[in-house]
């Protein structure tokens, strides 16, 4: 999930953050990091995208209650809430693609296998960190069966042998779209209530959805969608020489998009803000691959998540 926005500052952050930097360990992590930028910047960037594209590179937020929040929703409602300044959601449409792929062996194995493997990665991953409730890997394992068997293996579902699209959906929407869905609207009632509440929010929130067929060249994982990350080459135009003209096109428009939002963030970009008492829609950027925005109403980009919430929730992905 991308997010433009801002959390309310832990007390004497400025100071924390002075004592910390001025400590010698730090000063030494830090020439560290600049060795180990200075290599990175050595490599070929081809040579880097292949490396992460097949390395199983798995890094998660620290939990310091402070810029990670187990539970955003109580934070929002009844803790110390956002800063009141406009907010900019977003996911891409295919997070997790590039994990499902490789836990089915490059798509040769049965959906089935590969989605006992997915939720065990789920289980595994989420549960390092500090779920708002104890829970366990057995009873998110059954939550998650029953939610898949609902979704994916009944009688009306059009999951074959070896078509994992719906598979890649369910666990993308677990930890990414569910969460961002829940943040929006959590926000958007905030910014709503009639409460007289201090953490009332007077400010707009946007959420868009980045939604390419296939990603682009130069992306992390070419031909899988719109992975996590497809849309970060196009925002800062780190391109490939062979890259299409309508990837260019799209490039300007997000360069622009982006400007625009952080000089006038109160006016928001050119696509209509979340409305909680309203249809709500999300904007799908290259949507079948064009290089233009269509509306999406959320009911269809959300329409997984009353079943997959709670499972969201179990993992802690609902931060």
């Amino acid at each position: 999930m991308f997010a433009f926005g801002a959390h309310r500052p832990p007390p004497n952050s400025a100071k924390n953050i002075q004592r910390s930097t001025s400590t010698a360990p730090d000063v030494r992590a830090r020439e560290k990091d600049e060795e180990v930028l200075a290599c990175l910047g050595r490599v070929d960037a081809v040579e880097l995208r292949d490396y992460a594209a097949q390395a199983e590179l798995d890094f998660a937020p620290v939990e310091d209650h402070h810029t990670c929040i187990t539970n955003v929703t109580d934070h929002i409602l009844n803790g110390p809430g956002l800063a009141d300044v406009p907010l900019l959601l977003g996911s891409t449409r295919d997070e997790l693609s590039g994990m499902v792929y490789a836990l089915s062996s490059n798509a040769t194995d049965p959906v089935h296998t590969t989605w006992h493997r997915v939720h065990d990665r789920l289980i595994s991953t989420g549960l390092r960190h500090d779920p708002p409730f104890v829970t366990t890997a057995e009873e998110i394992r059954k939550q998650a069966d029953e939610a898949a068997a609902k979704l994916l293996f009944s009688s009306s579902s059009s999951l074959s042998k070896n078509k994992y699209g719906p598979l890649v959906r369910l666990a993308s929407d677990v930890v990414f779209t569910c969460p961002t869905s829940r943040a929006c609207n959590v926000t958007t009632a905030s910014s709503s209530s009639s409460s007289s509440s201090n953490n009332k929010r007077r400010s707009g929130d946007w959420r868009y959805r980045w939604s390419t067929e296939a990603a682009a060249p130069g992306t992390i994982i070419p031909n899988h969608g719109a992975v996590h990350g497809a849309e970060i080459p196009v925002i800062f135009g780190t391109h490939l020489p062979d890259t299409p003209a309508d990837t260019l096109a799209m490039t300007a428009y997000m360069q622009e998009l982006w400007a625009w939002f952080a000089k006038h963030h109160v006016a928001g970009p050119d696509f209509n803000p979340s409305e909680p008492h309203d249809q709500p829609t999300v904007v799908d950027l290259r949507y079948n691959g064009s290089s233009h925005k269509v509306d999406v109403a959320a009911t269809e980009v959300d329409a997984w998540c009353v079943g997959l919430l709670p499972v969201a929730d179990r993992l802690g992905f609902t931060w």
